[in-house]
């Protein structure tokens, strides 16, 4: 599920209130944050899936009290990176393998309803529209999967060769 953020392609920020929403309706459901807030999934907009800094101290604010919490990232070249990090007993962190297949479809897979969760949550940074008009993919439409061909193209290379 998304919340409510404004987002440039090297920037996110989420919307503390949408936050608190969200736990509220996931506490009204009689779940637990433990059952609903461990696994944070995010993209990077070039070739690294690696974690940055700001996403290392992110995890760490955001999951370093939960008894074990995962940190998974999808870059916009294909490449993943995944790490499970615990708490518990001696403590400790172990990468695993992620890989991801946007062709098979499953139960819950709704490209359309996720396109327009994307398009209904996700603002872009005013001060960097033209960054993103110029180098970015533009968003898809409510009938387009939203993530259809992003391993198809090339990602920012006009970016990278300027």
């Amino acid at each position: 599920m998304l919340v409510r953020q404004v987002c440039s392609v090297v920037t996110v920020s989420l919307d503390d209130e949408a936050v608190a929403e969200f736990f509220d309706q996931q506490i009204d459901l009689g779940r637990k944050p433990q059952d609903f807030a461990r696994i944070w999934i995010h993209s990077h907009p070039g070739n690294s899936a690696e974690p940055s800094g700001v996403d290392e101290e992110t995890f760490a604010r955001v999951f370093g009290r939960s008894d074990w919490a995962v940190m998974a990232i999808i870059a916009r070249g294909g490449q993943t990176y995944a790490r499970l990090q615990f708490h518990t007993g001696p403590g400790g962190a172990l990468r695993l393998k992620m890989d991801v297949d946007f062709q098979t479809p499953f139960g819950a897979s709704d490209p359309a309803a996720w396109t327009r969760e994307y398009q209904t949550c996700v603002t872009a940074e005013p001060d960097l529209r033209f960054f993103e008009e110029t180098y970015c993919r533009p968003v898809p439409s409510a009938e387009e999967p939203l993530f259809s061909d992003w391993f198809e193209s090339e990602p920012l290379a006009q970016f990278r060769s300027e």
